[in-house]
């Protein structure tokens, strides 16, 4: 398992190393993004445990599992139960040009129907003096 590097020095008990405007799982999210994106963390790669990442951040087990949320969100871990947690392979221009034109117009067209329905929705909810909607009346 390769080790993880950080961009900034390690974390001391009083700073944690942290950035102070970005929260500590974005910030561990970023470092990690960093190296899959440097090629450090290759594709298939296993992720450390979340214990592990957590004490090499300096940030709790919770906030580690934020972190690695947000990578899989963006799709570049995944995550095998009692397996760990791996380095996604980048999608292919394949895998990016295959979208069905009609579900894409279909989408769209869902999208619009639910926006449209949210107006109607606001132009109904009454406004207080402050312009902030308060709750219909009953």
């Amino acid at each position: 398992m390769t080790q993880l590097q950080t961009s900034t020095p390690p974390p001391t008990r009083a700073h944690h190393g942290r950035h102070p405007s970005l929260p500590p799982f974005l910030e561990a999210a970023a470092d990690l993004r960093r190296q899959i994106d440097s090629g450090h963390l290759p594709p298939g790669h296993r992720l450390p445990p979340l214990r592990e990442m957590a004490g090499h951040y300096g940030i709790c087990i919770a906030t580690a599992r934020s972190a690695l949320k947000v990578l899989q969100d963006e799709g570049l871990v995944y995550t095998r139960q009692g397996r760990g947690s791996f380095v996604a392979a980048p999608p292919t221009a394949e895998d990016t040009a295959t979208a069905d034109p009609c579900e894409c117009a279909t989408l769209g067209r869902r999208i619009d129907e639910l926006t449209n329905a949210v107006r109607d929705l606001l132009r109904l909810t009454p406004q207080n003096t402050t312009g902030h909607q308060t709750a219909p009346q009953t």
